[in-house]
């Protein structure tokens, strides 16, 4: 019996003899081959334990199975009324593991923080969290975009400073406001395959969210590592940051001294929505437009 083999048993063991559920007091999973939906009595960390960690096992075993056509990508939902600091993107998808959404995200993805009360589960119990995968007919491409930019090879070595760098230079071609809370769709055409959508998903939105910054007043210790690490010209990486072509979002301070290198710090918390499709194309350019979010029933 193969690896695959084994997985697709123990999912069948665990979800399907319940008639496609899962049940915990700590959680209540059900799994079909087009949706799956994880009720939590806590919102998933990082580093879970016990039944949390259980969960979570669970929960990556049925998302193998979600298997997108051509022409859709995974919709990742989150619905919960708690109005804690935290990027929803962490919660959805880095706290689950991004290998595991490496088949589901084949074609792009999108998730969207939803602040209701999640639903009752099929048998009637209510629980304070709710995550909801399932594979949605991909948007129409954009007439229109705010800005795009060239875009570097989405690896799994792609960091934020990578992005940044190139988003930073784009010009407006739709003017916006933003207010506060806002939803981003990135179009993006590669000459060459992206392995794993999910895994690049953190840096690139963290570097186009960076672009949408000002930092007037850069340490100086981060320009000289940020130049040093990418070979860039210091002035040149200070102007960037200082006089940003599309400081949208307001001035901050943006990136940090950490242990030898640095850190950034984008309002990415204020992303409620985020749609990426990612297709072949002949040039490497990501088209983005950035609103204000609506919130909206599910």
């Amino acid at each position: 019996m193969t690896s695959k083999d084994t997985a697709k048993l123990r999912y069948t063991l665990n979800v399907d003899c319940h008639g496609g559920r899962l049940l915990s007091a700590e959680f209540h999973l059900s799994a079909t081959p087009e949706e799956v939906n994880l009720w939590l009595s806590k919102r998933m960390p990082l580093q879970p334990s016990d039944e949390m960690l259980r969960a979570r096992v669970e929960l990556r075993a049925a998302l193998k199975h979600l298997k997108p056509d051509p022409g859709h990508i995974l919709s990742a939902e989150y619905f919960s009324i708690d109005d804690s600091f935290f990027d929803v993107e962490n919660v959805l998808i880095y706290n689950i593991g991004t290998g595991t959404f490496r088949d589901a995200s084949q074609n792009g993805l999108r998730f969207l923080r939803h602040r209701q009360r999640p639903a009752p589960t099929p048998s009637g119990s209510a629980f304070p969290y709710l995550h909801r995968y399932r594979l949605v007919p991909s948007p129409a491409s954009l007439s229109e975009h705010t800005f795009h930019f060239e875009v570097p090879r989405l690896t799994s070595t792609l960091k934020p400073h990578n992005i940044w760098w190139h988003a930073a230079d784009a010009l407006c071609t739709t003017p916006v406001t933003i207010n506060d809370k806002f939803s981003l769709h990135l179009e993006i055409t590669t000459t060459t395959p992206v392995v794993n959508v999910a895994a690049v998903l953190k840096p690139l939105l963290d570097g186009v969210i960076c672009a949408l910054h000002s930092d007037i007043r850069p340490n100086k210790e981060v320009v000289q590592r940020l130049a040093a690490k990418c070979g860039w010209d210091p002035a040149l990486v200070a102007q960037k940051l200082q006089e940003p072509k599309l400081p949208f979002l307001g001035d901050k301070c943006l990136i940090e001294p950490y242990r030898d290198y640095v850190k950034w710090a984008p309002d990415d918390h204020l992303c409620e929505s985020c749609t990426v499709v990612v297709m072949r194309g002949t040039e490497a350019r990501c088209k983005v437009d950035i609103r204000n979010h609506e919130s909206k029933s599910a």
